[in-house]
């Protein structure tokens, strides 16, 4: 799955105003063109219902205007309340203000993946993410700009499979009141753990 211009999510909707933007400052973008997302006007993308779980892969190229609290680049849910309790939970990606990266997941309890990048994703200029979980040996990993930074494994049942309802870019799944302040561009996820150098290659241009 992709969510850019030339590959658009059908279900794919902008909210509050959030547009389209030029990303031809991107040299490694496939596309010439980002969603900008700005918090003061809470905008965000709405995927409609995704189906999400099992090895995962998820990228984009970011490019934070600032830094604020609980900045979510995406967030999968099949709830609409931070319950623990709902199988499934939420699945998301935040960058905090301390410029903290956290890729965290619930299966039924709370469970989080918490990965601090060693290289810091800096404002004003394009940054390519991507996150990773292989429900094997549940082993969660984060990559900036094509590199391996962080790996964590915990002990927790693998991410199920379902439809999650609420499925956004910009915003969080549950919680109404975070918003993200950035441009997004190439946005996909894979039903597959992809390997390091396929990450390596997405973030040099590569298909």
């Amino acid at each position: 799955k992709r969510f850019c211009p030339t590959y658009a999510y059908p279900a794919a909707s902008l909210v509050n105003g959030a547009q389209y933007v030029s990303a031809e400052d991107c040299s490694g973008c496939l596309s010439d063109t980002a969603i900008q997302l700005l918090q003061a006007s809470q905008q965000y993308v709405d995927l409609g219902t995704t189906s999400v779980g099992g090895d995962i892969t998820v990228m984009a190229w970011v490019y934070f205007f600032s830094l604020v609290e609980h900045q979510r680049v995406f967030g999968f849910s099949d709830v609409e309340a931070n319950t623990a309790a709902k199988q499934g939970g939420n699945i998301g990606l935040s960058f905090y203000g301390s410029n903290l990266a956290y890729f965290h997941f619930r299966t039924g309890v709370d469970v989080s993946l918490i990965h601090s990048p060693s290289v810091q994703v800096l404002l004003n200029t394009w940054a390519h993410v991507a996150v990773s979980f292989d429900s094997t040996s549940l082993v969660s990993s984060m990559y900036l700009n094509g590199v391996l930074v962080d790996a964590n494994g915990i002990s927790a049942s693998p991410l199920p499979l379902i439809s999650r309802r609420q499925s956004y870019l910009g915003r969080d799944s549950y919680n109404a009141g975070t918003y993200a302040n950035m441009k997004i561009a190439d946005f996909r996820w894979y039903q597959r753990r992809l390997s390091d150098a396929e990450i390596a290659a997405s973030f040099a241009g590569e298909d």
